[in-house]
């Protein structure tokens, strides 16, 4: 997900983004550790959209 889609999205589906990519992210994470994963850079993936996401957070509670 790009910058400038989180951006456009409301406070609502910002907060609703946040939560499944967070779980989504801890399933992965959980798989990760029973059975190697075939592309484990997904993961890394995940947690930049977890920091994009967090951060246009903390930037509208700023404003």
């Amino acid at each position: 997900m790009k910058m400038n889609e989180i951006q456009n999205l409301s406070q609502e589906e910002l907060m609703n983004q946040l939560t499944s990519v967070k779980k989504e992210l801890a399933d992965m994470q959980r798989k990760h550790r029973i059975s190697p994963m075939e592309n484990p850079m997904v993961i890394q993936a995940t947690r930049k959209v977890v920091a994009r996401l967090s951060t246009e957070v903390t930037n509208r509670q700023g404003k």
